[in-house]
């Protein structure tokens, strides 16, 4: 990354995974953290203060679907675990065609793999009996989530390349979401928090699996990164 570049993450939330972007110091000229919701966005103000001291980090609640940015501003857009809840995919992802720069990169990570997704809707009706409504997202309930080939197409629309797709977690999904499951049933307080080692220990597996053909078609997540490509390719 350059001094100079123009970061945006779209959907930040709570303002998270900036955080953890900004503790790695790595060189740019402007990091603008966004959010519909001027709460949440308020919520990482607070939270980044002292990390984006004496840095050019801007707030702005921004719409996906309708970016306030001018055309070819930004140099890199990053977007975690948040894809899935635009209402309009297609024409958020228009939008950040049009405010990126040329050879601009785009990053879309830990977005769920559809066939989880169509699981667990096909799941409702049972664990809805076992817990409260609120205990959910409602826009992760209602999306559908990517495929890979889904995930393809989408660069081939906006004649971006993909540099790299990543499948993320299968027996570290079945961890967490187990564990998450447990901890639901048990109506806990807190989520249960495995050593760092087992998750290690899981992640190998993962990276092992993999390798295995078709396999990446079973992971939880994707995380895929676009570059744009100039007319001449």
């Amino acid at each position: 990354m350059s001094n100079d570049a123009v970061i945006l993450e779209l959907g930040s939330g709570v303002g998270y995974d900036a955080g953890r972007f900004l503790e790695r110091n790595i060189p740019f000229g402007c990091y603008v953290v966004s959010e519909i919701s001027p709460r949440l966005l308020e919520y990482s103000r607070q939270l980044l203060a002292s990390l984006s001291a004496g840095r050019q980090v801007l707030y702005c609640a921004l719409d996906a679907n309708q970016l306030l940015i001018a055309d070819d501003q930004i140099d890199c857009i990053v977007t975690i675990a948040a894809l899935h809840h635009f209402p309009n995919l297609g024409k958020a992802l228009a939008e950040m065609d049009r405010v990126t720069k040329a050879r601009a990169k785009l990053i879309f990570a830990m977005e769920p793999n559809r066939l989880w997704s169509s699981i667990l809707v096909a799941l409702r009706p049972y664990y809805r009996r076992l817990f409260s409504s609120k205990l959910h997202s409602a826009a992760d309930e209602e999306a559908e989530g990517f495929t890979l080939k889904d995930l393809r197409k989408m660069g081939e629309q906006f004649q971006w390349k993909v540099q790299r797709l990543t499948p993320v977690w299968f027996f570290t999904g079945l961890l967490h979401n187990g564990l998450d499951f447990i901890g639901r049933l048990l109506r806990l307080k807190q989520h249960i928090v495995v050593p760092v080692a087992v998750e290690k220990i899981f992640l190998f597996a993962d990276s092992v699996f993999f390798k295995i053909p078709c396999c990446d078609r079973l992971a939880w997540h994707y995380t895929v990164v676009f570059r744009k490509t100039t007319p001449l390719g």
